[in-house]
């Protein structure tokens, strides 16, 4: 969630907008090191203080242990080449 006070639209019932940014490794490690400023910038968004708390840092850890395990997943999965009816993840 971002502090930016944009309008929603006419059936908004919080004055708070939710936005998905993807996150870069450089961003993740920026907020590792609880360096919010770096992390905004490298998002190209204005992060909450939420985004360093424990709770998240743990899953900026999570997320880059996974990308560095497995590179080819870092922007998800390409099912272009899934079978008809493979429900495999």
């Amino acid at each position: 969630m971002t502090d930016d006070a944009d309008y929603c639209g006419p059936f908004t019932r919080s004055p708070k907008c939710v936005r998905f940014a993807e996150l870069s490794g450089g961003a993740m490690s920026a907020l590792l090191d609880r360096d919010l400023s770096e992390a905004s910038r490298v998002a190209g968004v204005s992060l909450t203080e939420y985004f360093v708390t424990d709770t998240a840092r743990w899953l900026w850890q999570f997320r880059l242990d996974q990308m560095a395990a497995d590179p080819g997943h870092r922007h998800g999965r390409d099912r272009s080449n899934d079978r008809a009816g493979d429900d495999q993840p």
